[in-house]
């Protein structure tokens, strides 16, 4: 006679699948995005294409046999940074991570209509001349492309060799702008989850995110400055939101509230980071803009700490407890124990 699990423990079972997909999907990014980093090749890019259709089409199963059911905040969490380490991933020119043209249409657009209804889409340090990022004064981008191979080569830190994802990207593939809110998104998640609030750290990780968006959409997509500024700075506490419960528009606005009010910080992280971008009288904006990226703003530093940060992210999770089992320590059993039972189970 046959028998089967009962609902609840089927479910159980079936969600620590998942978990397990995810985060052996996710770890096989990471690795890959610090090869891509490092300018080094990656032999494992079968593995991860196989390891995100694994993810895909258990995610059918799932969902066909639970219908309307989510999962747990924790497997939310890791689907939520499965999504954006594959964004991440794209921007390196990883072609099984690419979103399709609709959907990277769609992030487009919602990017560009929460920035313009953000009360901080035009709020600036009042002694700013702004304008100045609306100059199109830039080279074409066929010598930026060659003179970025040129440095890395030589492993130089020039003003192109710092472009890093960028030299491997088109129209088509996703920007640091169109990811941005993921960005936000993740990382408001993780903060609820840990019930904390956002560091100095993550702050200037933010800002420095929304500075190299800027310049990367002014030297790989051409758009004037000062629209990208607008909208890559639109970011803060909005006492006025009217975002739904439950929406990640709430959560990223909680972000910037602290325990005493806007969080402590950020506004003069903010201003500063926008300074930076802004080229003094009688300078270029692409004379600024290389002596940023080789001296205060270079690309490699900045993917280097988002990748450290997406680590950060995967390791403040349990591991699943496919991964316990196999590596022979799972959470509140002795040591024998764990191992005993990975031996019956022939893992070990």
């Amino acid at each position: 006679m046959e028998r089967y699990a009962d609902s609840l423990t089927q479910l159980q079972i079936d969600e620590a699948i998942l978990d397990y997909l995810l985060y052996t999907a996710i770890r096989a990014l990471l690795r890959n995005l610090q090869s891509a980093i490092l300018g080094l090749r990656s032999n494992d890019l079968d593995d991860i294409e196989f390891q995100l259709q694994l993810v895909d089409s258990f995610l059918v199963i799932f969902r066909s046999r639970y219908p309307g059911h989510h999962g747990n905040a924790d497997l939310q969490f890791r689907l939520r940074l499965l999504r954006f380490t594959s964004l991440s991933a794209s921007r390196f020119g990883s072609s099984f991570a690419f979103p399709t043209i609709s959907a990277l249409q769609d992030m487009r657009k919602r990017q560009c209509n929460r920035a313009k209804t953000s009360q901080f889409y035009n709020s600036f340090p009042n002694d700013l001349n702004i304008t100045a990022l609306g100059d199109s004064l830039l080279s074409p981008k066929s010598e930026i492309r060659t003179h970025n191979h040129e440095q890395n080569h030589e492993h130089q830190l020039g003003p192109s060799a710092t472009l890093g994802a960028a030299n491997r990207m088109s129209h088509d593939s996703p920007s640091l702008l169109d990811t941005l809110p993921d960005f936000m998104a993740i990382s408001a998640a993780q903060i609820m989850l840990q019930a904390t609030n956002v560091t100095n750290v993550w702050m200037r990780l933010a800002a420095g995110y929304m500075s190299h968006a800027v310049v990367e959409q002014i030297l790989v997509y051409r758009v004037p400055g000062l629209e990208v500024l607008r909208q890559a700075f639109a970011w803060g506490f909005d006492e006025h939101s009217n975002a739904e419960e439950g929406s990640d528009e709430l959560q990223i606005n909680a972000l910037f509230l602290g325990e005493d009010g806007v969080v402590e910080g950020w506004d003069d992280i903010r201003d500063a980071h926008i300074r930076a971008l802004i080229p003094p009288p009688s300078t270029s904006l692409q004379s600024h803009i290389e002596t940023l990226l080789s001296n205060d703003l270079p690309s490699t530093v900045f993917e280097q700490h988002l990748l450290d940060f997406l680590w950060g992210l995967l390791d403040s999770q349990p591991k699943p407890l496919w991964v316990q089992i196999e590596c022979g320590n799972i959470d509140g059993w002795t040591r024998k124990e764990s191992e005993d039972l990975s031996a019956s189970m022939a893992i070990r």
